[in-house]
């Protein structure tokens, strides 16, 4: 929105000030009707402008009143317009009326013919702009504000415009953040969905090994009970170990200091008794190998 322009309305008189300050119309009026056919001619050339309007007698009244009850400063105005005919000239139409307490607690009432901001906000709606202050002019050019109808309207008009102008500047930036935010997330969770599959697959790994050495750590601990009275026991381990072919299986082993021995093995165990100086030949069924000597 543009620099504020100046409408100024006096006895039948009426004066344009641009916003650069300089006359863009003046002249009389003889009626309401003419004054707001001038406005509206006037200002729809002036697109986008916000007009303060600034009206004096006999548009406009200011009274100085001593003699209100005592009441609250939000009843002054009711209290003042429900008796207005008592404290302003009777006008043609109606007015618009506001009281406020002054300092040394007197009320001032203001009064405004209620046709003159209306036609100024008609005229400068017509150009995309409005009326956003209305200013009476009263004794010795003291000015007083208030607030018709039209002002309040058109100030929401134009700050609800000017936010939506301004609202796609404001919302870029933070969709491309948000935008940016969301891809990161995406990439993060893409990397710990990897990071998950790799721990599962460790952890399978992991609970494998512990099967494993909990099979080993019941042979580690046979043997440490046994202490070293089962020393001589080692060779004969070892030599299995190496001899046990790759298509049979150790199950169970017996075997005394002595030289006797027993092995329950399952699968294809042709061969594996003479290895081990077994005299008896066992079969590819055997499930047994009885030794009078193992080595």
């Amino acid at each position: 929105m543009s620099a504020r322009g100046t409408i100024q309305v006096g006895q039948h008189r009426y004066r344009i000030v641009g916003t650069r300050g300089d006359t863009i119309g003046e002249g009389e009026f003889e009626s309401d009707n003419g004054l707001a056919e001038l406005l509206t001619e006037a200002l729809g050339s002036h697109r986008r402008v916000e007009w303060a309007l600034e009206a004096g007698r006999p548009w406009a009244q200011v009274r100085r009143i001593s003699d209100l009850p005592p009441v609250k400063d939000r009843h002054l105005t009711g209290l003042v317009r429900s008796d207005g005919s008592r404290y302003f000239r009777l006008r043609p139409g109606e007015l618009h009326v506001e009281a406020r307490r002054e300092s040394d607690d007197a009320v001032l009432g203001i009064a405004v013919d209620a046709w003159l901001p209306a036609a100024v906000s008609a005229a400068a709606r017509l150009g995309g702009g409005g009326l956003v202050s209305t200013t009476v002019v009263g004794a010795g050019d003291a000015r007083h504000s208030v607030t018709p109808p039209e002002v309040r309207r058109d100030r929401r008009r134009l700050g609800t415009r000017a936010v939506l102008a301004w609202t796609p500047i404001a919302i870029v930036p933070w969709l491309v953040a948000g935008a940016v935010y969301a891809a990161d997330l995406h990439q993060d969770l893409r990397t710990l969905e990897i990071g998950q599959k790799d721990l599962a697959a460790a952890e399978r790994e992991l609970a494998q090994i512990e099967v494993e050495l909990g099979e080993a750590s019941e042979v580690v601990g046979s043997v440490q009970r046994t202490g070293r009275s089962a020393a001589w026991a080692l060779p004969l381990l070892a030599s299995l170990a190496r001899e046990l072919p790759v298509t049979a299986s150790l199950m169970a082993l017996t075997a005394e200091r002595t030289g006797a021995c027993t092995m329950e093995l399952t699968g294809d165990t042709t061969g594996f008794g003479s290895s081990l100086g077994v005299h008896a030949e066992a079969s590819s069924d055997a499930s047994a190998i009885d030794a009078s000597a193992c080595r």
